[in-house]
């Protein structure tokens, strides 16, 4: 940023540790001049992590079961797999605080690629209907702007078997 303007960042970390912050000029300083640097640690107890890529989605997912969650910063997004043994309609919804803007989106485990999504606004249940065949599918639940560390979410999925014997 400017001359003058305050520097914020936010950083999930996935482990304790050291971590360091290192400050320093861009060219236009001058010998008298003074900064204050504070930090500061949220806490946030999800009980799905680690769950932010698809290599470490949790689950299985049961299907008609609720899981309660939390986006713990503006990076955070949580991955969860679900797998169908036949063919059907998959149904995901996601209840969120009415302060914060979550989104949700599916995606099929065979080209690991987008299929279906939702986007609403703050506060709004997001719904995803997608005709599916048998496999695996991921759910991923990230902010679009706001969160709050403090509130859960609620995501749940089912399936809807096609009868196609006519």
């Amino acid at each position: 940023k400017g001359t003058g303007e305050r520097e914020t960042i936010t950083y999930n970390t996935t482990a304790a540790g050291t971590y360091y912050i290192d400050v320093y000029s861009n060219g236009s300083y001058g010998t008298d001049q003074e900064y204050t640097l504070s930090w500061s640690l949220v806490q946030c107890d999800d009980s799905y992590e680690p769950n932010n890529s698809l290599s470490t989605a949790y689950g299985p997912l049961t299907a008609g079961t609720s899981y309660n969650s939390k986006i713990c910063g503006s990076s955070d997004g949580d991955y969860f797999k679900i797998e169908t043994e036949e063919a059907g309609l998959i149904t995901v919804t996601l209840d969120m605080p009415l302060d914060v803007d979550y989104n949700v989106i599916l995606y099929d485990d065979a080209s690991q690629s987008w299929v279906a999504g939702s986007y609403k606004g703050t506060g709004e249940r997001e719904t995803i209907s997608y005709n599916t065949t048998a496999g695996i599918y991921y759910i991923y639940v990230y902010s679009n702007g706001s969160y709050d560390p403090d509130q859960e979410y609620t995501l749940s999925w089912s399936l809807v078997q096609c009868d196609d014997s006519y």
